[in-house]
């Protein structure tokens, strides 16, 4: 029961620290309070509609990151989604280092951190690839041996080829 208290809490405080205004962790924390108020089996459950609510906050003008992905990259094709990585990627090597800490950050500012987080949405949600450590600036090869704890990198722009 203490791992649940526990979750719950961390989910909610990151929650509310990813919001950049008051008026924004006010909405939140009211959301919050009615999706604990709905009694869901699972904090699975919970977390999607806590999730839901989010967006739907946040779903004027997005801040960069995944939910900017998961917003303007969702129908891409795989080469489609392929170029937007190498976009992408010239865009995180122009921008100034970023922190985990938002309150740290310039309003509307992007950072690394957040690029990188729309290129995992990508390689996860398109490209289907598991999120490894490093960045997601590549595309995983078709030619050899696959395993599942072995992600093979190949450049991007020749579509997974050597």
């Amino acid at each position: 029961m203490k791992n649940v208290i526990v979750l719950v809490l961390a989910l909610m405080s990151s929650a509310v620290y990813a919001a950049s205004d008051t008026s924004n962790i006010q909405q939140l924390q009211d959301a919050t309070k009615a999706c604990k108020a709905k009694g869901f089996k699972t904090v699975g459950e919970q977390e999607d509609c806590v999730h839901a609510a989010y967006v739907k906050i946040k779903s004027g003008v997005p801040d960069r990151g995944a939910l900017y992905a998961e917003k303007n990259y969702k129908g891409l094709s795989k080469s489609q989604a392929e170029g937007k990585l190498i976009s992408l990627q010239k865009e995180y090597n122009k921008a100034p280092k970023g922190t985990y800490f938002k309150g740290s950050k310039k309003a509307g500012a992007v950072d690394r951190i957040s690029i990188m987080n729309e290129g995992w949405w990508i390689q996860k949600n398109i490209l289907g690839a598991r999120q490894t450590q490093g960045d997601p600036w590549f595309m995983e090869c078709k030619d050899g041996a696959r395993s599942l704890n072995t992600v093979n990198r190949c450049p991007l722009g020749k579509g997974g080829a050597k």
